[in-house]
């Protein structure tokens, strides 16, 4: 992964261009042209990748100062519980299925997903074993 985000940063700029002309204004107009559709964790790791690097460059005395170290980082997810009740189906659409004429077993998954904001298939799987 390394290898591919130097790779791609020597696409942008070229070969040719010196550590020291990159600026964190290029740096992130890169980062948004190629990465933005990444994930919070995936888009920190190339961050860290481009930190390291001009970390290197700095100590080698090629760059003055590390353009990297202006990008944001993204952030991840709360938490996992908290993510699901953000997605979770509206209070009111889960009563209106569970009011319709629906089996009990479906009833019952829904709720139980909706009250733990567990995933499906750990819900089916605790139901498998008794």
């Amino acid at each position: 992964m390394y290898a591919l985000a130097l790779a791609r940063l020597q696409d942008q700029f070229g070969a040719d261009t010196p550590v020291g002309q990159i600026t964190v204004r290029r740096l992130a107009q890169f980062m948004g042209s190629n990465y933005q559709h990444l994930a919070p964790a995936s888009w920190n790791r190339v961050t860290a990748t481009l930190g390291s690097f001009f970390a290197y460059t700095t100590r080698q005395g090629w760059t003055v100062k590390s353009p990297a170290a202006g990008l944001e980082r993204r952030r991840l997810r709360a938490g996992r519980e908290a993510d699901a009740h953000k997605r979770a189906i509206p209070k009111l659409e889960l009563t209106a299925f569970l009011d319709a004429h629906h089996p009990l077993r479906e009833k019952t998954l829904w709720w139980l997903l909706y009250e733990t904001a567990a995933r499906a298939n750990e819900i089916l799987a605790r139901t498998s074993r008794t």
